[in-house]
C-alpha cells in the first residue's frame, strides 16, 4: 500500500468511526426514557415493620397520653399496676388495680387480677360487678362477658397515632412488648 492510498484508508476508516459515533447517540436520544412522563407508582403488598419494645418504654408512652394527674400505670417483670385516686366525700382515695394483659386477635384484653382501695385488699368480683354497672368506657374499650376483663380494640392505636399498629404479643415477665406498624409510608 502506498502512501496515498494509506491516508485514504485511514480518513475513510475515521470518517466511519464518526458516523459508527453519530449514529449511536442518536439512536440513544431516540430510545431513551422520557422524564416528563408519569412513572407508575410500585406499591408493595406488604410494608410491615415490626417492633420490640420493654416495659419502661411502654409505660412512658401509656402514661404520657393519659390527660389527668389522677392515674398513672406503672409496669415491670410483677406485672401492670393502674394507680388512680377516686374522691370520696373530699378526699382522694388511692385505688391500686393490676391487670394481666393478653393478646387476642385485634384486641388486648386486661384481665384484672388484684384490685386494693387504701391498701386494702377487695373482691375483684365485686369490683368489676361495680364498674360494668357505674363507670362508662371510652369507645375502643369494653367489658367482657366471660371474664372479669376490659377489653381494648387495637383500632384506638391506630386513632390516637395515626398509624395502622397491630399488638402482636406481650409478655411483660420477660420485659418485651411485640408490635406491628402497617402502612408506616402510606400518604
Amino acid at each position: 500500500m502506498n502512501l496515498k492510498n494509506k491516508w485514504k484508508f485511514l480518513f475513510l476508516s475515521l470518517l466511519a468511526v464518526n458516523i459508527l459515533m453519530i449514529l449511536s447517540i442518536f439512536i440513544a436520544i431516540l430510545f431513551s426514557p422520557k422524564f416528563d412522563e408519569e412513572i407508575p407508582e410500585i406499591t408493595s403488598s406488604q410494608t410491615e415493620i415490626q417492633v420490640i419494645t420493654n416495659n419502661q418504654m411502654i409505660e412512658r408512652i401509656i402514661n404520657q397520653y393519659i390527660d389527668t394527674d389522677d392515674l398513672s400505670i406503672k409496669i415491670d417483670e410483677s406485672g401492670v399496676l393502674l394507680n388512680t385516686k377516686y374522691p370520696v366525700l373530699g378526699k382522694d382515695i388511692d385505688i391500686d388495680i393490676q391487670v394481666e394483659p393478653l393478646v387476642h386477635k385485634d384486641k388486648i384484653i386486661l384481665n384484672l387480677a388484684k384490685v386494693e382501695i387504701m391498701n386494702l385488699p377487695i373482691n375483684v368480683d365485686y369490683i368489676y360487678a361495680f364498674m360494668k354497672r357505674y363507670i362508662l368506657l371510652e369507645e375502643g374499650l369494653s367489658y367482657s362477658e366471660n371474664s372479669k376483663a376490659i377489653i381494648v380494640d387495637s383500632s384506638i392505636f391506630t386513632k390516637e397515632m395515626d398509624m395502622d399498629v397491630t399488638i402482636n404479643n406481650i409478655d411483660y415477665k420477660k420485659d418485651a412488648w411485640y408490635f406491628s406498624i402497617n402502612n408506616l409510608f402510606k400518604d
